[in-house]
């Protein structure tokens, strides 16, 4: 009895195992789709062959001499072969400043960021350093503006400089407006686009300005008023009056008279002295003949300027270079008038 139930037994487990695993290997064929085995990871302390680290190195010890010698553009390449057969952050940052010495900003500035963005050993934290100061300077774009004929005024994105042309100005990578003007002459505009890192030269040739035209004759809207009548004539001088003359005539007249009885007088007492001799006599008919002088000199006198007064003409005398003076002369043994023409 044991020993065909062990057999029955031996064969339900027997049909259970072939059963599992009849129905178990598609299931697992499936999960084996669907979850691929990870790929084995390659080992951390892997090193590259020898060749390729002699090769690397060549590289690297060519840029060295390139550099040396001045050959930028060379090193340049060298140092990259170097870096791109096995990558380090000194052959990044040679290749970095080699660039920046060719002048290629651009490509310079995007070597350097390259090294940033890479592990830096401490044991060159001067070179990074560095690498940051040249990211933030090469960051920004230069323009060189150069005007013919030179010394205009400069403006970038409508803000002035402060130098005239020709100029030097940092600004921001990306698109720039330039504008120049310059006194007698017709402005002018540029549009350029410089890169960060790189410095774009712009050269404006200035027109002189056309002559301006003289502004057209502005005509009158009043009408210019004709003159009918001739101008009037001045009026004519009022006569001149003649009784200045006359008072001096009349008193020439009296003048004459009184000298003429003096005279009389004196003529009578020179008799009578002639007839008696005597002091008082003499003294008499001396005083009388003075008196008579006296008269006759006024009225001389008098007489010629009465004449004057009345025989000169009411018009506008002419000029003349002479002036006529009349006095009368009186002495204790001549009297009479005397006249002085000056020049």
């Amino acid at each position: 009895m044991q020993t065909k139930t062990t057999s029955r037994l031996g064969r339900s487990a027997l049909s259970l195992i072939v059963a599992a695993a009849v129905a178990g290997a598609p299931t697992t064929s499936l999960f084996a789709q669907k979850k691929p085995a990870p790929a084995a990871a390659p080992a951390k302390d892997a090193k590259p062959d020898k060749a390729k680290q002699a090769q690397a190195r060549d590289a690297y010890k060519r840029g060295q001499e390139k550099l040396t010698a001045g050959d930028f553009a060379g090193a340049a390449v060298a140092f990259k072969e170097a870096n791109e057969l096995i990558p380090a952050p000194q052959a990044q940052y040679k290749l970095a400043f080699a660039l920046d010495k060719a002048g290629k900003g651009p490509e310079a500035l995007a070597a350097y960021q390259a090294l940033l963005a890479s592990s830096v050993p401490e044991s060159m934290a001067e070179s990074k350093a560095a690498a940051e100061k040249r990211v933030a300077e090469l960051g920004q774009a230069t323009l060189k503006v150069t005007t013919n004929p030179p010394g205009a005024s400069v403006k970038i994105d409508g803000e002035r400089s402060l130098d005239a042309s020709p100029m030097t100005a940092t600004v921001k990578p990306g698109k720039h407006k330039i504008e120049v003007a310059m006194a007698d002459h017709e402005p002018a505009t540029r549009d350029v686009e410089v890169a960060a890192g790189a410095m774009a030269e712009v050269s404006l040739d200035l027109r002189p300005a056309p002559a301006a035209a003289p502004p057209p004759p502005v005509a009158s809207s009043a009408a210019p008023v004709a003159s009918s009548a001739p101008p009037a004539a001045p009026p004519p001088p009022e006569p001149r009056s003649k009784v200045p003359a006359y008072v001096v005539l009349g008193v020439g007249g009296a003048a004459a008279v009184v000298g003429a009885v003096f005279g009389m007088q004196a003529l009578s007492a020179k008799s009578k002295f002639n007839d008696a001799p005597s002091t008082d006599r003499a003294d008499k008919a001396e005083s009388k003949a003075l008196v008579a002088d006296m008269a006759f000199g006024v009225a001389l006198t008098l007489g010629v300027t009465g004449a004057v007064l009345l025989l000169t003409s009411d018009k506008p005398a002419e000029p003349k270079s002479g002036k006529l003076h009349l006095a009368p002369v009186i002495t204790p043994r001549a009297q009479g008038a005397a006249a002085t023409f000056t020049f």
